[in-house]
């Protein structure tokens, strides 16, 4: 899990910057946590807890699917690019062999 705060950050200093690491850091270790508790069978009383808990997984679950969605187009993209190299080689190659002979 990405594990940060979902909370909307705004870059306008350096407090902000270091507020949203804080929250960060903290839903780090609560997250950490939580997860144990789960693993263990715990429930979670506290409806601010609870709350939360529930909201955070469903963010995470969003951030790791919006992560795999980059990953596959970032591949996609340099696929594409492979081709687009190997497509121009083959072009060149046919330019060469019609220029000076079979053998090039």
């Amino acid at each position: 899990m990405p594990c940060q705060s979902y909370e909307p950050s705004y870059d306008d200093g350096y407090e902000l910057r270091q507020a949203k690491a804080l929250r960060d850091r903290l839903a780090r270790i609560a997250c950490r946590a939580l997860t144990k508790l789960d693993s263990l069978g715990v429930s979670i009383d506290d409806v601010e807890t609870s709350s939360w808990w529930t909201q955070h997984k469903i963010d995470d679950a969003a951030a790791a699917k919006n992560k795999l969605v980059l990953e596959k187009a970032v591949a996609e993209r340099k696929r594409k690019e492979r081709e687009a190299r190997r497509i121009a080689e083959i072009n060149t190659l046919k330019k060469l062999q019609s220029k000076y002979g079979r053998d090039v």
